[in-house]
């Protein structure tokens, strides 16, 4: 046991029943602490973390040499500093074992990272530290759980445990999990149907054996579970079964938590624990005797803490016993027991898994499938499946992230793979798309590191008072195991409640549960209320230590308060709570408020002051001295400014005015509390204002003559302009034809030298066009007479000589002419014709634009 360094270590000799006290060599020695882990290896105990004083959670790591009785802390070391897997945690709550030289610390919970999913790796040779990377099923890491190692399967069966649901919520867990330490795997097996923390497991026999803990899981509502369980529970290896022993049965009640056990000569020993207060007593469980049954029936189905086997089909003897035997060839054969079928439907145990993911679907005992994105048992006929925890990494990467179980930002954000949204609160998996500012974006400060409700309430977290200690806001179970805090809040507005300093009469002194009233030595209901017990105030820093320097013992009240109460403004009557006359500005019963005209804390000698309300009002309010104003529409501290709708100046002998509508009738409800100090209301009414006015009687005939002239000379007005406008007009188009005619004739100009009798410009040819003829057979295609290419040579104006039709004439008629020019936009630039030919093609020579083409 270690927890106060004034108090020598206790040890008992399991083997012949005897007590003895450790007496230590040095002066060196670890602080007092709890919820940390203790292991034996090579004749030393090592002892890591665990929380110092009750608020500070340590990674320190002490050595006690079981032989020169002294103690020595460790320094631990890491290979890579900067490298995930090279890290320690401070952490408490959690387990550990030693297997080939190196400790394993399983879970528990950190200050900073919350509660912790990893398993730390410490070899005790040489002290290095990792966080090695685990594969297999995704587990939730959690504080309080019961961890034991079987040498025979090389697994660590962890078991039950404080788990949390989100940033704010927790829960017990009934959670069976399997850890490899040499594969650093996970698999999760059948879990127990009971939910339990700060129990404690051994295996023997083929069964690990659990007994107490801690049920109580209820808020408002009790569904009966207690904080103190007695229940015993055995758990079947090889059949993956679970199943209840019978409860001890001895003169006084055993039902604990939080208490130690190990297995020792067949036997389970238990030791101290908490029932409402610290026990050192030692329990003994010794499981029962198989060849005690005669039967085979009975022998097969025995339920005492052992497996048994039915040998040579005659006798009962334990499983390992006949396994020993059989060896040994003392016995030929033997029956093993039945692995009893579950009453957990394989299918809903697992839609139940404690995780839901893809991983964790297929890791475990029962068979399940990960069947399009649900977690099913059998056969599953959808192409989106997977058996295998690879097949889950490599189809369902969203489902099989361990991101969503972490509720920490800090422990977020230390696994690469992962991303915190403040949005939410919750850490996802992070996309490639999302950038690297959005992973480095800062989180905020650790709980613990605020020291005043304020600060703490505002960042979301949890206050203590008593303690005076900030804790995320769903790890206060695993903060106050026993029950340490006495009040807490989560919001801002009750931080003042919560110290006892600002309380300033005994009555609301005692009612916290922290604090006590220290009377003054006058007795007149004077006095300073503190933090403190039913011994006295606590001296800051050192718990609960009583200091009598504070405050004398006979004017310390805790449970009640002095008989007279009269607030330092009286005193009472010999034998009496009743004051004698209080002092002139005060009244009450206990002389604890101000009179009528005046406002102030008038309770353990506070003074009062006269009402500021000018004439506008008589009296305030006695605590916070806000007038109570007479007028209706009259408002404010002071009674001095106008409501809405209400008009004028309160000051200087002023008043606020309602303005009123003739013929209309104003409701005014005053049944408030607040408007009973109303005593009058002032309206104003603004009177209608009539005017006169007088006008001659309009000419008629003077009207229409005025009218129509002014008529009559805008219309002439408007044609004179209309006609100046088309003169205008007329004269610009006229210079704009000239200088098209000047434009026209600077275009340059050529002659051409048309043959127009030559035999290739027949188009009285009547054969048609023979398709088939070589492209050097056929006549010289026509040529324009004029190419004018525009300003990017991309197009051009091209001209061609046409020869009009001639009917059945050899010319054209008379007055006609034979011969006409066509324009027409064509674009430049080479352009591959279709060709319809069936001899190969060759490339031809475009014919040049001479004199001797013609059309």
């Amino acid at each position: 046991m270690f927890h106060d360094p004034h108090i020598s270590s206790p040890l008992f000799n399991l083997a012949d029943d005897t007590h003895s006290v450790i007496e230590l060599t040095t002066e060196t020695r670890p602080q007092p602490r709890h919820g940390h882990s203790l292991v034996v290896y090579l004749e030393r105990l090592y002892m890591y973390g665990g929380l110092l004083g009750g608020a500070i959670v340590t990674d320190e790591l002490w050595e006690f040499n079981v032989v020169t009785n002294h103690w020595t802390r460790i320094n631990l070391q890491v290979i890579k500093r900067d490298h995930p897997e090279s890290m320690y945690f401070a952490t408490s709550g959690h387990t550990a074992h030693v297997i080939d030289g190196v400790m394993y610390v399983i879970f528990g919970h950190s200050a900073i990272y919350g509660y912790l999913n990893t398993v730390q790796e410490c070899n005790l040779a040489n002290f290095v530290w990792t966080v090695p990377v685990t594969h297999g099923a995704i587990v939730k890491g959690g504080y309080g759980h019961s961890s034991v190692y079987d040498p025979r399967t090389l697994l660590i069966y962890i078991h039950g445990g404080y788990h949390s649901t989100s940033v704010s919520s927790y829960h017990l867990s009934d959670s069976l999990y399997a850890y490899n330490p040499k594969k650093h795997t996970w698999k999760i097996l059948r879990s127990s149907g009971e939910f339990k923390y700060l129990h404690t497991a051994v295996i023997l026999n083929g069964l690990m054996l659990v007994f107490g803990g801690n049920t109580h899981n209820d808020t408002t509502t009790s569904h009966g579970a207690t904080c103190y369980s007695i229940h015993f529970l055995a758990y079947d290896i090889d059949c993956d079964r679970w199943y209840s022993l019978d409860e001890p049965k001895l003169a006084y009640d055993v039902a604990r938590y939080g208490h130690t056990a190990v297995a020792y000569d067949n036997q389970m020993f238990v030791f101290g624990g908490f029932n409402g207060e610290l026990l050192r007593d030692l329990l003994v469980y010794k499981p029962g005797n198989c060849k005690n049954l005669k039967s085979q029936a009975a022998c097969l189905a025995s339920r005492q803490g052992v497996r048994c086997a039915w040998a040579n089909g005659a006798h009962c003897l334990s499983l390992s016993e006949a396994k020993q035997r059989r060896r040994h060839k003392v016995i030929d054969t033997y029956e093993p027991p039945v692995c009893e079928r579950s009453p957990i439907d394989p299918k809903r145990g697992c839609e139940e898994l404690p995780t839901k993911t893809c991983p964790s679907c297929v890791a475990n005992s029962l068979r399940c499938v990960w069947c399009d994105g649900q977690c099913s048992h059998g056969y599953c006929s959808s192409a989106k499946k997977a058996v295998t925890v690879q097949g889950c990494h490599d189809n369902f990467t969203r489902t099989s992230s361990v991101c969503p179980t972490l509720h920490n930002c800090h422990a977020c954000r230390s696994n690469d793979a992962c991303l915190w949204s403040p949005s939410d609160n919750k850490c996802h998996l992070r996309m490639k798309s999302q950038s690297d500012g959005e992973k480095l974006s800062k989180c905020p400060v650790p709980c613990n590191t605020h020291a005043t409700c304020e600060n703490c309430t505002s960042a979301t977290c949890m206050w203590c008072s008593n303690e005076r200690r900030c804790v995320e806001s769903n790890s206060y179970v695993v903060s106050f195991l026993y029950g340490q805090c006495m009040e807490w809040t989560t919001m801002q507005s009750k931080c003042p409640a919560t110290r006892c300093s600002e309380m300033r009469t005994c009555h609301e002194c005692k009612m916290a549960p922290s604090c006590g009233w220290c009377n003054d030595a006058s007795d007149t209901g004077l006095g300073v209320c503190m933090t403190g017990g039913a011994t006295g105030p606590t001296q800051q820093g050192t718990g609960m230590v009583s200091s009598s320097n504070k405050c004398p013992s006979e004017r310390w009240f805790f449970t009640h308060c002095p008989l007279c109460q009269c607030n330092g403004h009286s005193v009472c009557r010999p034998g009496t709570d009743q004051c004698e006359a209080c002092s002139p500005l005060v009244t009450g019963p206990q002389c604890q408020y101000c009179k009528d005209g005046y406002w102030g804390t008038a309770t353990n000698g506070g003074n009062c002051t006269a009402c500021d309300c000018g004439d506008q009002a008589d009296t305030c309010n006695r605590l916070t001295g806000t007038c109570y104003c007479h007028t209706r529409g009259v408002f404010g501290k002071h009674c001095d400014m106008c409501d809405d709708k209400y008009y004028g100046n309160p000051k200087d002998g002023g008043t606020c005015y309602y303005e009123l509508v003739t013929d209309y009738q104003f409701t005014f409800n005053l049944s408030k509390d607040e408007d009973k100090h109303y005593t009058h209301i002032n309206f104003m009414n603004t009177p209608g204002k009539i005017s006169f006015s007088q006008f001659p009687q309009i000419d008629l005939i003077n009207f229409f003559i005025t009218f129509f002239s002014c008529f009559l000379s805008l219309l002439v007005l408007a044609l004179t302009f209309w006609k100046l406008k088309q003169k205008y007009d007329s004269y610009r188009r006229e210079q704009r034809r000239k200088l098209m005619l000047k434009q026209r004739a600077k275009r340059p100009a050529g002659t051409c030298v048309v043959d127009a009798t030559s035999p290739y410009c027949s188009l009285t040819a009547t054969d048609p066009p023979d398709l088939l003829v070589p492209r050097r057979h056929r006549p010289n295609k026509p040529s324009p007479v004029a190419l004018e290419p525009m300003m990017n040579h991309k197009a051009a104006a091209l001209s061609l000589l046409i020869r009009m039709p001639t009917g059945d004439d050899d010319y054209t008629p008379p007055g006609v002419s034979g011969l006409c020019i066509g324009t027409a936009l064509v674009t430049l630039g080479s352009h591959r014709k279709l060709s319809v030919e069936h001899a190969k093609p060759t490339r031809t020579k475009k014919p040049s634009v001479t004199s001797e083409n013609c059309v």
